[in-house]
């Protein structure tokens, strides 16, 4: 099973990296385009020696911050502790079959649940579904299809509710398996949303050191990427 760096692509042996959101704005022609001098949004991820992420803090221009920690066993991770501002708490734990792939995933909220959630995979131990039932009564399942390489093509979305609600997203990659495009569909086949991603720089070990995302071929925002290694 793949480790996390590996899920998002990050090759060496990285202790930590942090990922600084900038916005971008135009002016009204969209002829002219700004980077804010402060990032919008600050991600610090911290990764032990087997490349699983054990802590994640998200934290905005006003100081607010959300924590992830994660707890792992045997080199899986059972559970997940997040602190949002306001001191409001979410727990989630994480169980698995004998192939160590995630089967179910139960959240809970200050105690509470909230959400039971069930993973399905292929022979290949590829994830080809997620349902997750909230206690509210919404049920929303995700679909996935990939390519020959592994890389995640398609992912559909159905969600049900008072209403049923459908959407469908095709992704597009680089030869280095990096996401360069994603287009979202709806039920009737229209597109709802298209962005894409332009990569500018890469370090010595080939990962991407600053992005820029652009929808519909508009710039809007650019992460710059600091990680730092072990050796």
């Amino acid at each position: 099973m793949k480790n996390d760096l590996q899920k998002t692509n990050i090759a060496g042996d990285v202790e930590r990296f942090t990922e600084n959101t900038y916005n971008i704005f135009s002016d009204e022609e969209e002829t002219k385009f700004e980077r804010e001098d402060e990032p919008s949004l600050t991600a610090e991820f911290e990764i032990n020696e087997y490349g699983n992420i054990t802590k994640q803090t998200i934290t905005v221009p006003s100081g607010d911050f959300i924590t992830t920690e994660y707890v792992y066993e045997f080199g899986l991770k059972t559970e997940e502790i997040t602190e949002n501002p306001g001191g409001r708490s979410e727990h989630t734990f994480v169980e698995y079959d004998e192939n160590q792939l995630p089967i179910s995933e139960t959240v809970k909220r200050n105690g509470n649940d909230i959400a039971k959630t069930t993973f399905f995979h292929d022979d290949k131990k590829q994830l080809t579904e997620i349902a997750t039932l909230y206690t509210n009564g919404v049920h929303v399942r995700h679909y996935f299809t990939y390519d020959e390489r592994g890389n995640k093509v398609e992912e559909k979305t159905i969600e049900k509710s008072e209403f049923t609600s459908e959407e469908r997203t095709v992704y597009t990659y680089n030869e280095h398996n990096e996401v360069t495009e994603s287009i979202d569909y709806d039920t009737e086949g229209n597109v709802l949303m298209s962005t894409q991603f332009q990569y500018a720089d890469y370090d010595e070990h080939g990962n991407w050191t600053s992005k820029t995302e652009l929808m519909d071929e508009v710039p809007i925002r650019t992460i710059i990427r600091t990680l730092q290694y072990r050796r």
